[in-house]
């Protein structure tokens, strides 16, 4: 029987602990090692979002709801963490909202082109439909 090494079930194998240092293993060692796989996948995945839930949502806000009930910030690990990557993410969306120029709104649109005509003491012309 030959397996390849690209199949989804091989691969599934290999994080259950299929040692490929062979080029043959028995069926049954597979086997397992691909019920491994199938087990510990789902475990890791769901440890995973949790540990990023609790640091991205929980601590922050415990750390907010401390401060907003004793007036004292207390901020360890996680919500240092969680703080930086919030605040990393709206710096983010906020430069790439200033870095699109045509996601602006027909007023703000306006108002640099008026502000444009009056520093280059032109007056622009307006087309109305």
């Amino acid at each position: 029987m030959k397996i390849d090494r690209n199949s989804w079930h091989f691969k599934v194998a290999r994080f259950g602990a299929l040692d490929d240092g062979y080029d043959r293993t028995d069926l049954c060692g597979s086997f397992w090692a691909l019920v491994r796989g199938a087990v510990l996948f789902p475990a890791v995945f769901i440890g995973g979002a949790f540990a990023v839930s609790l640091v991205l949502v929980a601590c922050p806000l415990v750390a907010l709801v401390v401060w907003f009930q004793y007036g004292q910030l207390v901020l360890l690990g996680p919500e240092v963490v969680g703080w930086i990557a919030w605040t990393g993410a709206l710096l983010y969306l906020c430069y790439r909202r200033a870095s699109k120029k045509e996601s602006d709104s027909p007023a703000v649109r306006l108002a640099k082109t008026a502000y444009q005509g009056w520093k280059d003491k032109t007056c622009v012309l307006v087309e109305i439909h």
